[in-house]
């Protein structure tokens, strides 16, 4: 009888294998073809480069119209997801596909595409939190996003330790392994931004779990996409192409640098160097790119761009503070201010609810780092609320700033070496700001109050004070003011932010602190008229560089790094060629739109693309799809906006659009052979490692 019912188990064990093998996903009917006018389709073709170049419009909120042709196609044939009760047959599809594939290489390519996939899963199942109203479910759905986004960091956890150990043991398969990794690891930073947007749309309890795991394995990622010692201009280049895809071609530097700072932030000592060129070669990159556009161009790429940011804003104001620091012109230094007030305005909307004890303390793990460079924002929104006279906000705000100096009591109490080893510390005490000043009166003010401290920590922490302020007194007296305070009014200034100054210098510094503050007080990203009027004071005095120059200034950032590779002057030549979408990559997007759309349609749905279009070719596309338009419809527009400011001109919505950028990220295909570090001299012969 035991026999009997063993061999039916194991029949039935076969039968489930190959069950799972030959249908591994839910066939799908084929689509019914739209017949579309030569108009509807200009329209169509004109959406489609205008999302390459610009991204897709911020508004939309629906994930499968964000995606790009490579997820899309993923999404749309990835049948169960992790919330359905029988998810648990792809699991063991994959666990089975798994055991059956046998060499390190392969392996690992088959567990980072199915990583893949499952950032994507995570993703559908945050989308269907977002838009879930019961209270029980959504936590639910929350948990099993976060259980299947973990499970993929995990992988790259264990990726990351067999590279390490391959490159020791077999230099050519730690070869192929590293370039599999890190176009994984591109595409999962590339789902990070998609993931940072959904969390916006969830309550703050939802926005910290996702939050949490959403960082939990950025060293992981970020060990794989400098491993090998990569050529930052070179792994830059290579993650701004990937992100592209994403946030569209205007905005890739921006994006790019907002992720080597996040991954910068989670990253091992001995990594966070080439991390940081990075993003000073993008930064590079994207001044020139900005210099060489009309003014109007040039204020509408920085408003387009502000309503990309979304998810951490302590991350966000980090990339933006150390991008307004970087940028030699003023211009550009007064346009990121935008993106810096940005983050703080959507920091006080977290300040909005953290209406508990708990809540607070669970934002502050979750969002601070041990580090006080995360403090400059606390300090900016600060100066913004005691401005506004929000006392609601300010007092949650002195809550965090509370907790705050808790954990720098515990993390520099006893161990104030790891203090001066700071980024903060080499940047505050070389070119500090008023926010640096703050901070260093908060450090020493919460050391002061600690009861277990040691008397180096409190030397350290003093002796940083006076350098901060020092140095901010030497740049103060160097500048040339338009107007000072009287010395009654530089006394009171200087009182306030507990600055000693030598009697001659006072009026000096106090206007620089005037300035800072006011700048900080301006909102910009609120105020876009107030944000095209200082660069109108300015804009006379802005040369466009020569590209002779172009070439100069890359050249000697390059030169100054010393893990860039001897190939580097090849990239820059690409840096400042023209790259608008190919016409390969526009077929395929407009191939994608009329996907969307129908798919749409067969659900008795509009998509949201469809309103990206003129009204007639909306009618048009109602008529043929049979399905009605929606009856509050938007004004349909091309380059989403926050406020609309006059001196920029409208997009065509009908005839294809043309980048409004000169230079963007070059499009590189392979790593140049001289930039690749392996131990084994012998030549690696090329590998084509299949696409998703």
């Amino acid at each position: 009888m035991n026999s009997i019912v063993y061999n039916k188990v194991v029949l039935l064990c076969l039968c489930l294998i190959i069950f799972i093998f030959l249908f591994p996903q839910i066939s799908h009917a084929q689509q019914k073809p739209l017949n579309l006018s030569p108009n509807a389709t200009t329209a169509i073709s004109g959406l489609a480069t205008d999302i390459l170049l610009n991204g897709p419009n911020p508004r939309i909120t629906a994930l499968k119209p964000q995606l790009d042709p490579q997820d899309y196609a993923t999404v749309k044939n990835i049948g169960i997801l992790p919330d359905s009760p029988w998810y648990f047959f792809k699991t063991m599809r994959r666990g089975i596909r798994m055991f059956f594939t046998f060499d390190t290489a392969g392996k690992t390519y088959q567990l980072l595409k199915d990583g893949n996939e499952k950032t994507l899963e995570s993703l559908l199942v945050v989308e269907k939190a977002a838009n879930e109203k019961d209270t029980i479910r959504r936590e639910r759905l929350i948990q099993v996003s976060t259980n299947t986004l973990d499970s993929v960091g995990t992988d790259f956890d264990s990726v990351a330790q067999s590279l390490d150990i391959l490159k020791k043991t077999d230099p050519i398969q730690g070869y192929l392994v590293q370039q599999e990794a890190f176009q994984f690891a591109g595409y999962y930073l590339k789902h990070q931004i998609l993931l940072q947007k959904q969390e916006d749309r969830l309550g703050e309890q939802d926005f910290l779990a996702v939050e949490q795991v959403r960082t939990k394995h950025l060293a992981s990622i970020a060990h794989i996409v400098v491993s090998e010692n990569r050529d930052p201009v070179i792994f830059g280049e290579q993650l701004s192409q990937l992100l592209a895809s994403q946030v569209g071609s205007n905005n890739t530097q921006l994006a790019t640098i907002a992720v080597l700072r996040d991954l910068e932030n989670k990253a091992d000592s001995n990594e966070i160097k080439p991390l940081q060129t990075g993003q000073t070669i993008m930064q590079k990159e994207l001044e020139i790119k900005l210099l060489r556009l009309p003014k109007a161009e040039r204020l509408k790429q920085i408003e387009q761009y502000i309503t990309f940011i979304h998810g951490n804003p302590i991350r966000e104001f980090q990339a933006y503070n150390v991008l307004s620091k970087s940028f030699t012109s003023r211009e550009m230094t007064v346009l990121t201010q935008a993106l810096k007030d940005t983050a703080a305005q959507d920091f006080k909307k977290h300040l909005n609810v953290l209406d508990s004890a708990d809540i607070q303390k669970q934002f502050v793990q979750t969002l601070f780092s041990n580090y006080p460079i995360d403090m400059r924002l606390l300090m900016y929104t600060e100066i913004q609320l005691t401005n506004d006279k929000n006392t609601g906000q300010l007092e949650r705000l002195q809550a965090i700033k509370s907790l705050l100096g808790e954990q720098i009591c515990e993390t520099y109490g006893k161990n104030p070496t790891t203090l001066v080893q700071t980024r903060f510390y080499a940047e505050a005490t070389t070119n500090p700001s008023l926010l640096d000043i703050r901070v260093g009166e908060f450090l020493n003010q919460s050391l002061q109050s600690c009861e277990d401290k040691t008397p180096d920590a409190l030397a350290v922490i003093s002796d940083l004070q006076t350098k901060i302020n020092n140095s901010f007194i030497a740049e103060a007296k160097t500048e040339v003011f338009k107007r000072l305070p009287t010395k009654a009014q530089a006394e009171e200034i200087l009182k306030k932010e507990n600055i000693t100054v030598p009697v001659q210098d006072e009026q000096k510094v106090a206007e620089k602190i005037e300035e800072e503050t006011q700048q900080i007080e301006e909102e910009l990203s609120e105020n876009p008229t107030v944000l095209e009027q200082e660069v109108q004071q300015i804009i006379e005095s802005v040369t466009t560089p020569t590209q002779e120059t172009v070439v100069q200034q890359i050249e000697t950032i390059i030169n100054k790094e010393e893990t860039i590779a001897s190939d580097s002057q090849a990239i820059v030549e690409e840096i400042i060629q023209d790259t608008e979408p190919t016409q390969e990559e526009i077929t395929a997007k407009e191939e994608q739109i009329i996907e969307e759309i129908v798919d749409a349609a067969e659900t008795g749905e509009t998509s949201p693309l469809v309103e990206e279009l003129p009204q007639e070719i909306q009618e048009e596309i109602s008529k043929e799809t049979g399905v009605p338009l929606p009856t509050a419809k938007p004004i349909p527009t091309l380059a989403p906006t926050v406020v609309p400011i006059t001196a920029i001109p409208t997009v065509a919505p009908v005839a294809p659009t043309t980048t409004i950028i000169d230079t963007v990220a070059p499009v590189i295909t392979s790593v140049p052979p001289t930039a690749i570090q392996v131990a084994n001299p012998t030549p690696i012969p090329t590998v084509a490692v299949p696409g998703l």
